[in-house]
């Protein structure tokens, strides 16, 4: 079973290049909701994922990860 990662949000934003005060400033979000997104506390709506993924350049399948991978890096 695939489940939203914030840790792969995080890295997309990291790999962009972008802190979490550019990116919520881009998405209309603040700065404490992306790190709750990014620290797995609150997932974001289909429509602000979109917005992370277009901004990111990446695809929205990638800010997902398999259940048993998530369970093995905690």
């Amino acid at each position: 079973m695939r489940k939203l990662s914030g840790p792969l949000i995080q890295a997309a934003r990291e790999q962009f290049g972008e802190t979490r005060d550019q990116t919520a400033a881009g998405v209309g979000k603040s700065y404490p909701t992306i790190q709750q997104y990014e620290l797995g506390i609150i997932a974001p709506p289909a429509n602000v994922l979109a917005a992370l993924a277009d901004r990111y350049g990446v695809p929205v399948d990638s800010f997902y990860a398999e259940a048993d991978d998530l369970a093995g890096a905690r």
